[in-house]
């Protein structure tokens, strides 16, 4: 399997850049599909469901448009991330909340899918 991908400083950039609801929404897209891809879905239920109340919740800013093809290729690296980079992607970059919360929650959602994987693989 390919290495996974870590943005580089454009691409973090690129990042910092984007409204949060655009990249809570390109996020979310990518961790249901590694989840599908994976064999996951119910099991990351909770994980996603804090995603998209998330992405819900972000404020829709006006923001200068990205290039598509900076969006292209930042889809395509988002592909190659595993679902666990991508929820810690999300985290950081969730923008005026308290993070020591957002982190406790998600935790928890994250224990919680672990979990239910173990019983499943020994299941």
């Amino acid at each position: 399997e390919q290495r996974a991908f870590h943005p580089d400083k454009q691409q973090r950039e690129l990042l910092k850049q984007m409204p949060e609801a655009q990249l809570l929404k390109m996020v979310f897209k990518r961790m249901r599909a590694r989840a599908v891809e994976k064999g996951f879905l119910e099991e990351s239920g909770e994980v996603l469901a804090l995603m998209d109340m998330w992405t819900a919740q972000a404020p829709a800013h006006a923001a200068p448009p990205v290039p598509q093809h900076r969006l292209a290729k930042l889809e395509h690296n988002l592909s190659r991330m595993t679902f666990s980079s991508l929820l810690a992607l999300a985290v950081r970059n969730l923008k005026g909340r308290p993070e020591s919360n957002q982190s406790a929650v998600v935790a928890e959602a994250l224990s919680k899918m672990r979990t239910q994987l173990a019983a499943k693989n020994l299941g």
